[in-house]
């Protein structure tokens, strides 16, 4: 005989997938690994004691899952977002760029960085560039070169 348990559960797991969980993605996510697992419990025809094991067995395999993949995964957005993880890039001359020590502007992944020649001549504005380096929080552009 199921128990009557199991909807509760589930109805745990429901309310946890439709909240607004990213501030709490920590905490939240692994509970809701453990109230699929005391679900599962309970379908099964486990007392109340073994879906509340369940439920701690399930949110602790989420924290030790779930939590350092989502670090990863924020890692690599800010990695990709940093001025380091902009080198290799294209980008478009937002403001003519003069030599150095001329300060221009370049727009990378739907940003605009502060951008110098580092070729040392003047990038004129719509120029597709790639990023080659950094230099003092501004990253350093040179053309793309036209396709034959």
């Amino acid at each position: 005989m199921r128990s009557g348990w199991s909807f509760l559960w589930l109805a745990g797991v429901a309310t946890i997938i439709v909240a607004d969980i990213d501030a709490f993605a920590d905490v939240v996510l692994p509970l809701a690994v453990g109230c699929l697992f005391a679900f599962v419990a309970a379908l099964v025809g486990g007392n109340l004691a073994v879906q509340i094991v369940a439920l701690l067995v399930g949110t602790g395999l989420g924290v030790a899952v779930l939590i350092p993949a989502r670090r990863r995964l924020d890692q690599r957005e800010r990695d990709s977002s940093s001025l380091a993880g902009m080198i290799s890039s294209n980008g478009v001359i937002m403001a003519d760029t003069p030599p150095p020590p001329g300060t221009g502007r370049v727009r990378v992944k739907g940003e605009d960085w502060p951008a110098v020649s580092a070729t040392g001549t003047t990038i004129d504005l719509g120029t597709r560039v790639v990023i080659v380096g950094v230099s003092n929080n501004r990253l350093e552009v040179e053309p793309v070169p036209a396709l034959p």
